[in-house]
């Protein structure tokens, strides 16, 4: 029993030491989740106003895609990090989108590029935990959404989605 005591006391230190090297490690990340995925009804005059410009039909529900960007590693990423935006193509032309909730919002507001059924995220700066809430809206059929990025030393990773639908990544 002593012997067991002295080897834990011995081998302490050095699991001490590598548990203080992996959190004080610099890890970048960035995590993108899908929120929710969700098909939403329009009243009439919603519908009537809600028109696909190329096929010209009336819409009766709209698919409402709610996505998060989060800096999940422990450094800030700063704008010049990024090898590659985050973008998001979605299959299916983009009806409306807007940032609901984002650290520096004014920034993403005005420089969020959208383009036919591609989302880019600009370049931002993001500190450790800060986030970007995006809501999209498209027409109701459900497409591959695919999402690339790439930053510098870093990963660009997809949270596990919590709701139905494809979701693909290519870096």
């Amino acid at each position: 029993m002593t012997n067991l005591l002295e080897l834990l006391f011995e081998t302490l230190p050095v699991i001490i030491a590598f548990i203080a090297l992996r959190i004080s490690s610099r890890r970048k990340r960035i995590s993108i989740e899908i929120l929710s995925d969700t098909l939403i009804p329009l009243s009439k005059e919603l519908s009537e106003e809600m028109q696909v410009p190329i096929q010209e039909r009336t819409l009766k529900q709209v698919r409402l895609i709610v996505t998060r960007i989060r800096n999940s590693g422990n450094v800030t990423i700063r704008a010049d990090d990024y090898l590659e935006p985050i973008r998001l193509k979605f299959g299916e032309m983009i009806l409306s989108c807007s940032v609901v909730e984002g650290i520096p919002s004014v920034s993403i507001v005005t420089d969020l590029e959208v383009n036919k059924d591609l989302l880019a995220l600009p370049k931002v700066s993001l500190r450790p935990r800060n986030s970007v809430t995006i809501n999209t809206v498209l027409p109701p059929e459900r497409k591959e959404i695919i999402i690339d990025g790439r930053i510098m030393d870093g990963l660009v990773s997809i949270a596990k989605p919590k709701v139905q639908g494809s979701l693909s990544m290519a870096i």
